[in-house]
């Protein structure tokens, strides 16, 4: 009679808890899988940045460069606003693209005019636009904009599409131009297969024309494929930098094994720029790169004075004392500058042996907390003290002595010592 109470009461406490303990169990589950989600744990074979990683600029670098591709160029055609250049640019760079070639805008007529391509009752023309001051001013800078951009990118500079369109036949490119007409193919897998241009061929030219009307008609028709990037909007076009970012991103979710996808011999020639490159810029410690931001003011400020007198102001005692201590500041500046002055042989020689056998790269190109910065001026800081308080972005710690700047002041010291013997 006990074991048949005993059973029943076993059956009820099972019948019961059994429900409880399901709940209790799902909801860890889900605890576990919502900690997943807020954070990431790299695989143990991944390199991830650290503060007292090694080598920790050179395998960056080097992980950029294993991340680069030269299969597909972004062409920029008659591209004259600045803030577009540098996004651009910018954007090209982040995504992994190495080359961008520049067709430079239109010449302007005697009046400040310049012809532009228009479409008039389905007819394309040229008509003769007149421009306003600013807009005079951002094309002759337009040189200046590339140039300002182009660190980690190469860069071509065509100054008429015809010449452009030349070159893309002479290195073996695919000329894709972005097109809002009908004509265009979607870029997608099933527009690019319906239309015969899948799989990707082995080099494409992407072509970006201007906000306004686009690509040129010059470049529409010797086109080898008109794309346009599907919309689900009233808007039927983009800012012209985020329509560069969508298209880039798309091609490379198209087809991944683009990324990187770039010839040893290329990336070699990368390395030979790049990691001299770091080298020069780290040269002075951050103490003498203040010390020489605040030379160079100094002297502005002293020149500036100085043609105050020319013009025949008359300036204060401070003033005229300024302008002769010029001389101590030049003679500063020199002195922290020739201390930094190494040739070109003995920075190559510096980094010889990373050129060809280069450390194993980043596996990850995020920075580690300790290495992010917030890149705005100390009054805005000082705004945003208070909001911004604890985030990693604002609490930038000292990285360790062989994995910053260090690293390569050490080896221009041992080179110059290796030269001199």
């Amino acid at each position: 009679m006990k074991s048949f109470w005993f059973g029943i009461g076993a059956g009820l406490s099972v019948t019961v808890l059994a429900p409880a303990l399901i709940r209790w169990v799902k909801g860890r589950s889900i605890l576990r899988r919502l900690e997943r989600s807020r954070t990431f744990s790299p695989k143990e074979d991944v390199i991830m940045d650290t503060p007292d990683l090694d080598l920790r600029l050179i395998r960056k670098a080097e992980a950029v460069i294993r991340l680069r591709t030269s299969c597909i160029t972004v062409v920029v055609e008659r591209c004259t606003n600045d803030h577009n250049y540098s996004a651009i640019l910018r954007t090209a760079e982040a995504l992994g693209i190495q080359n961008v070639w520049l067709i430079d805008p239109p010449a302007m007529t005697d009046g400040a005019g310049v012809l532009e391509d228009c479409n008039k009752n389905g007819q394309p023309r040229q008509i003769t636009v007149k421009l306003s001051a600013e807009e005079i001013e951002q094309r002759k800078q337009h040189r200046l904009f590339a140039q300002n951009a182009t660190e980690w990118l190469t860069i071509k500079d065509f100054k008429t599409t015809a010449e452009c369109l030349a070159h893309c036949r002479e290195t073996g490119h695919q000329v894709w131009v972005t097109d809002l007409s009908q004509k265009a193919v979607p870029l997608t897998k099933q527009g690019l297969d319906d239309s015969g241009n899948w799989p990707f061929p082995s080099k494409i030219a992407i072509v970006m024309g201007t906000e306004s009307v686009g690509v040129s008609q010059e470049m529409l028709d010797n086109a080898d494929l008109r794309v346009y990037l599907p919309l689900r909007g009233y808007a039927d076009s983009l800012n012209l930098s985020v329509a560069t970012a969508l298209v880039i991103h798309q091609l490379f979710i198209l087809d991944p094994s683009v990324i990187g996808k770039m010839s040893e011999e290329d990336r070699v020639g990368l390395r030979k720029i790049w990691f001299p490159k770091l080298a020069r810029q780290r040269i002075l410690t951050c103490s003498g790169k203040k010390l020489r931001k605040k030379l160079l003011a100094r002297i502005h400020s002293c020149d500036e004075l100085q043609k105050r007198v020319l013009a025949g102001e008359t300036l204060h005692a401070e003033q005229l004392q300024k302008i002769r201590k010029r001389s101590e500041y030049e003679a500063e500046l020199r002195a922290l500058e020739d201390g930094a002055n190494y040739s070109a042989a003995v920075v190559d020689q510096s980094i010889q042996d990373l050129i060809y056998s280069p450390p194993e790269p980043l596996g990850d190109l995020r920075r580690a907390d300790a290495h992010r910065v917030t890149f705005v001026g100390k009054a805005m800081k000082r705004t945003y003290r208070d909001h911004w308080k604890n985030l990693a972005a604002v609490t930038h710690t000292i990285t360790k002595e062989m994995s910053t700047a260090s690293f390569f002041r050490d080896r221009l010291a041992a080179a110059v010592r290796g030269s001199e013997q």
